[in-house]
């Protein structure tokens, strides 16, 4: 119960610091929501993935912070590009995997609050896209494939034992 509680507090508590930021940031003059075009430099997984946060967090096209859009956020996550993503939608993923697996059980109330903030987690990390951009991994950026010179092959680590 005690779980229940602390999870539905700082549930709360992100709503509401959540939905501040996004009603000054996200409305349009007339106070409509909009959705922006993909921002330069952001690739498209990322941008599909901060706009499905987006919508579970304003309740819109029937979205909502819950395990099915938690779902598909997970889908547009895996084809993002960008560090800060992917990180946000594994938490995602592992909350939403637990939810379904308690279905029907004491602590699903909790676990489903914990679907709604990593959703909201995901939209906080959407929200600082100069972040984001330097996120991005390029090709040759480290990710491996290349060898760098220095690096012995495992031939002459064998000669050199």
């Amino acid at each position: 119960m005690r779980r229940s509680t602390t999870a539905a507090l700082a549930l709360s508590t992100l709503l509401g610091l959540v939905g501040c930021a996004s009603t000054s940031e996200s409305a349009a003059p007339g106070g409509a929501p909009t959705t922006p075009a993909v921002t330069p430099g952001l690739d498209e997984g990322t941008h599909l993935t901060c706009t499905l946060a987006g919508q579970a967090t304003l309740g819109q096209d029937g979205r909502d912070l819950n395990v099915a859009t938690a779902k598909d956020i997970v889908t547009a996550g895996r084809t993002s590009q960008s560090v800060l993503i992917t990180s946000a939608v594994n938490v995602v993923e592992s909350a939403a995997l637990r939810a379904e697996a308690a279905a029907g059980t004491p602590d699903e109330a909790a676990i489903v609050a914990e679907v709604k903030a990593a959703i909201l987690k995901v939209q906080t990390v959407c929200q600082d896209v100069p972040s984001l951009k330097s996120s991005i991994e390029s090709p040759g950026a480290g990710g491996g494939g290349e060898i760098d010179a220095a690096t012995p092959e495992p031939a002459e680590l064998d000669r050199a034992s």
